[in-house]
Formats: C-alpha cells, sequence, structure tokens
C-alpha cells in the first residue's frame, strides 16, 4: 500500500482509485488493496478486511510478477495468520518469487535460512551461502547475520572461489546458484572481509572473528594488540571474548607482561555473565596457585571437578597428575616433565598425550598451546584415544587453534569411535541440538539417544544428565519422568553440577545439558523477518516446519 498511497491511512477516494485500477489488473494497486484487505490497515475497523478477495488480488498480482504481493503471501501462508491455512511449502516458494526483487534483502535472507536449515526440502548449503550474499545488504539483525555466515563459510573453506567478496552474479535470475561455482578452498582474507562488513555494524560476534583472525594471522598479519582491541569492542555482549581476553591477560599479548590479576578479573566477570557456568580450566589453576587472586584451593578443586564431571578432558588431566604439585618458581623443567619428555621423544603416545598437557598449562615447562597440538597431533595418529579427544576439546575452544566447530565435531566422532564416553555424549549433545547448521548435511537427522545410552553405559555424567532430560522432555523416547529422575540423579551422585542444580530444584526442568555445543550458536533456524513497511510480513514465516530437533 505504501506504493500506492505514500505511507499515508487511505481515504475512501484512495480506496476507491485502487479498485478501478485493480479492475484494469495494475499489479501495484493489486497488491496494495490485497494487503489491505488480507491483512488490514493500521485504525481499520474489521469490517473492511476481507481475507478472501485479499488473498485473490494478491496472487494475481504475484502472477504479474509483483515483489512485495509475493512477500506478503509468503509472510500468510508461513505463518498461518489471516485466515490462511499455514502451508511451508507455497511459502518458500512465494519468498523466491519475492527474492528476485534485488532490493528485497529480508527475502533474500529468509530464502537463504530455509535452504540453509533445510526448512522445506532438502538442505542446500551452498546456495544458501550465495543468497546470504545478497541479504548482507539488509540492515540489523538481518544484514550483519548474513555477513557473519558467509565469513564463517569462507573462513572454513566452504565458500565460492569467485566473487568471494561482492557476490555479484552468484545468483541466477532464477535463483539458483551458478553451475560453475568452485567451493572448498579456505579464503581467509574473504572471511576477514565478511566479519569487517558485520562489524560496522558493531556486531560482537564479528568483533569476537576479527581478534581471532588477527590472533592467529590468518586473512591478516598477525597482530595480538588489534586482537585485544577488537575482543574489547565485543566484551560487553559476548562472554567467549572476555575469556580470550583473560587468556591473552596471563600469556602477555603482544610483548606486555603476563597479568594474572587482569587475567582473573576478566574470567571472574565473564563467570558471572552465566551464572551457571562454573569457573574455567585456566581460572581454577589460578585460584590454585594464588596467582593474580588469593589461593584457594578447594574452590579451584570443586571448580576442576564440576568441569571434569561436564567431561571436560583438561581438568580431568589437571586433578589427576598436576593439582597440589610443587610448581619450580623459576619456570625450569622439573624431574616429571623432564621425565615426559624423554619418553615422548620415543614416540610413546601416552607420553606425548601427557606432555602435551604440560606445555598446555606450563607446569614444568614453557607454557605454549602450538606445541601441546603438535604433541597431541602426534599422538593421534597412533590412534591414542584421548588425544582425540583433547584435539576436539583444542578445536571446540579455539586453545592453540583457530576454533572450529567442523573439525571439533570430526575429532569428537574419531574419538567417541574410539570409546572415549564424554566424546560420546557431546556427539550426541551436537546432534540433539541440530548439528552444525549449514555444514554438514547429514546433522539433525540422526538421533542421539544411541551415543548417549552407550556414554551412560560407562557411567559418564553428561550422559546420564542429557538422557534424564529427553526423558523428562520426551524427546527421542517417551516420557517417563521417573527415569529421568532415576537418572539425572545418578549424574548429581557423580558431581554433574547441572543434574545437582536439577535435583535440587534450581533449574526447574533443567537446562539444555552443555549448553555451548560445538556450532550450535552460528544462528536460529527460526523463520522469516518479521517486519515489512507494509505490516504485512509481521509475523514469522518459517515455512510451517520446525528445524530438525
Amino acid at each position: 500500500m505504501t506504493h500506492a498511497t505514500g505511507g499515508k491511512h487511505p481515504t475512501s477516494a484512495d480506496i476507491e482509485s485502487l479498485r478501478r485500477a485493480a479492475r484494469a489488473r495494475d499489479p501495484v494497486a493489486m497488491a496494495a488493496l490485497g494487503a489491505r484487505l488480507l491483512v488490514g490497515f493500521p485504525g481499520d475497523p474489521p469490517q473492511t478486511r476481507d481475507p478472501a478477495q485479499g488473498r485473490q488480488l494478491l496472487e494475481e498480482a504475484a502472477r504479474l510478477g509483483h515483489a512485495e504481493a509475493c512477500a506478503t503471501l509468503a509472510a500468510a501462508f508461513g505463518s498461518g495468520n489471516w485466515g490462511v491455512a499455514r502451508d511451508g511449502q507455497k511459502a518458500f516458494a512465494y519468498w523466491k518469487q519475492a527474492a528476485l526483487n534485488p532490493h528485497d534483502h529480508l527475502a533474500h535472507y529468509t530464502v537463504a535460512e530455509h535452504l540453509d536449515f533445510g526448512l522445506v526440502g532438502e538442505r542446500d548449503p551452498h546456495e544458501a551461502l550465495l543468497w546470504y550474499m545478497k541479504a548482507s545488504e539488509a540492515e540489523p539483525p538481518y544484514g550483519p547475520v548474513a555477513s557473519l555466515r558467509v565469513g564463517r563459510a569462507f573462513e572454513r573453506g566452504e565458500g565460492p572461489v569467485s566473487d568471494a567478496r561482492t557476490g555479484s552474479d552468484t545468483v541466477s535470475d532464477t535463483g539458483s546458484g551458478s553451475a560453475t561455482m568452485s567451493f572448498g578452498t579456505p579464503d581467509p582474507e574473504a572471511a576477514f572481509y565478511w566479519y569487517s562488513k558485520a562489524a560496522r555494524h558493531d556486531d560482537p560476534e564479528a568483533w569476537y572473528r576479527l581478534g581471532l583472525l588477527y590472533e592467529a594471522g590468518r586473512g591478516v598479519p598477525p597482530d595480538p594488540l588489534e586482537a585485544v582491541a577488537c575482543y574489547e569492542r565485543a566484551r560487553n555482549n559476548h562472554v567467549p571474548a572476555l575469556r580470550r581476553l583473560g587468556d591473552l591477560a596471563l600469556a602477555g599479548a603482544g610483548g606486555a607482561r603476563p597479568d594474572p590479576a587482569r587475567a582473573f578479573a576478566l574470567y571472574r566477570e565473564a563467570r558471572t555473565r552465566e551464572p551457571e557456568a562454573t569457573w574455567g580450566v585456566r581460572a581454577c589453576i589460578l585460584l590454585e596457585r594464588g596467582e593474580g587472586v588469593a589461593a584457594d584451593p578447594e574452590a579451584a578443586r570443586q571448580g576442576l571437578a564440576g568441569l571434569a564431571a561436564a567431561g571436560c578432558q583438561s581438568a580431568t588431566f589437571y586433578l589427576e597428575h598436576i593439582f597440589g604439585a610443587a610448581l619450580d618458581p623459576h619456570g625450569t623443567k622439573d624431574p616429571e616433565a623432564g621425565t615426559w619428555m624423554e619418553i615422548a621423544r620415543k614416540g610413546i603416545p601416552e607420553a606425548q598425550h601427557h606432555l602435551a598437557y604440560l606445555h598446555l598449562f606450563g607446569h614444568g615447562v614453557a607454557e605454549d598451546p602450538h606445541k601441546a597440538l603438535e604433541l597431541f597431533y602426534e599422538a593421534a595418529q597412533q590412534g591414542y584415544a584421548p588425544s582425540l579427544h583433547a584435539l576436539a576439546e583444542r578445536h571446540a575452544s579455539g586453545d592453540g587453534t583457530p576454533d572450529d566447530p567442523v573439525s571439533a565435531f570430526e575429532w569428537y566422532l574419531k574419538a567417541a569411535h574410539a570409546g572415549v564416553a564424554a566424546a560420546q555424549t557431546r556427539v550426541g549433545t551436537i546432534l540433539e541440538n541440530g548439528g552444525l547448521p549449514g555444514r554438514c548435511p547429514f546433522m539433525g537427522i540422526f538421533s542421539p539417544l544411541p551415543w548417549y545410552e552407550l556414554a551412560a553405559g560407562a557411567s559418564d555424567p553428561g550422559a546420564l544428565y542429557a538422557l534424564g532430560l529427553l526423558y523428562a522432555k520426551g524427546r527421542w523416547v517417551e516420557t517417563d519422568p521417573s527415569r529421568a529422575r532415576e537418572l539425572i540423579g545418578q549424574a548429581a551422585e557423580l558431581g554433574h553440577p547441572l543434574a545437582r542444580a536439577w535435583c535440587d530444584g534450581e533449574c526447574g526442568a533443567g537446562p539444555d545439558p552443555q549448553a555451548d555445543t560445538v556450532g550450535g550458536a552460528d544462528g536460529t533456524a527460526g523463520g522469516g523477518p518479521a517486519e515489512s513497511p507494509d505490516g504485512a510480513r509481521e509475523a514469522a514465516s518459517d515455512g510451517g516446519t520446525d528445524p530438525a530437533p
């Protein structure tokens, strides 16, 4: 209606003029009048609406190629509002028609999400990526989110080789991706471009991603100070950025002196933002050693025990091999580290794995996450299961390597097949939470139940807790409150912090297990945007199909 009335409330003369133009098959008039009859205009009395006639006019305008009519119908079929039966297939078809308008970036974004998450039909992450490129011109929040998803694809080697930055000519007039496009080559420079585009809107995730690139020297020269500046821009709304600032303060980024006090303050701030979380491993180490904070070994032990019970292998190793050990104040090699070095040089995977953790924590040897990663790889190449799991944790956290949820899942899967119960639990959690959206086609199809049951059989607390929640919620199993209480009670007895909270009644039905699942926050699998200048897109347009659980 904006096209016909200039955005003001239409008078009787305006309406009569629209009717005359609509009878003359003017698509603009048919779309404006159809939207008014279907949706209504603010201040209109209810009797002025005629949903059946409005839909008929909109469908005729859509057949004549009017993009706004297509968008209005897409919103109607997607939401099931205004007397229109919900139909995801029709909604998606109309969104694709609307997206042919080069300026309708909200339609571009909606088409991208439908393809990315497979809301109707098969998923097509490559074509989704090309639509995200077009959608990146939209206003927040959709434009920055689209830019982030494009950047992540390029960083992981899942973006097109050509037109990496502009996205021009990558979607044909019919909305299909070009058959000559080539995918599969990592392009951190293109990723930097797309993250920078999202950061122009002060998006915290974009600043965090830029910080990771500066820190690792990927796509830009390495610059730890610039990395810190990026993390600072994100810190108010991004807990991982706070934790990364803490890690860099502890390591002494950019030639600065290590500052344990600042590091612990940042870790404390991160924990304050997530009250249900326990201390991280590095914060617990500072608590134990009394570096930057008054020593509190018992609080450190409890924090590490909670992390270990939740499946954190780093915390388990520290508790079993390092906690309470006397440290050399001069940082020289202690006899234990020297012994492990000698054995590791002989290619013994257990020694390589142990020495890797000593490097990770700086215990008796220089702290060196990159050296730790190399040693984990050496042990993993020999099939050593704990190192397979350790590599998954490193890729998930970005400790010693840029965080990469896809690689992390691959290592978790290898460790799970090797019999690591905590890895089996994590694989189940990733599947339960929908997997890695837009990345792995098989995600969201397989049930997490077999993985949870396998790990629960080994008395893994995280698996017992997750399996209990499935019974509590009736997901993949019949609802069974008694069985849920039994399983979660077992997890609580083994020290799982969320299970204890659930049993204490502090979390009601309990939060989802390991809510920081790898890849699970790349984006929402919701439907279309909920705004339009004509008020015709005010409902969600999720295509009538919920994303895979």
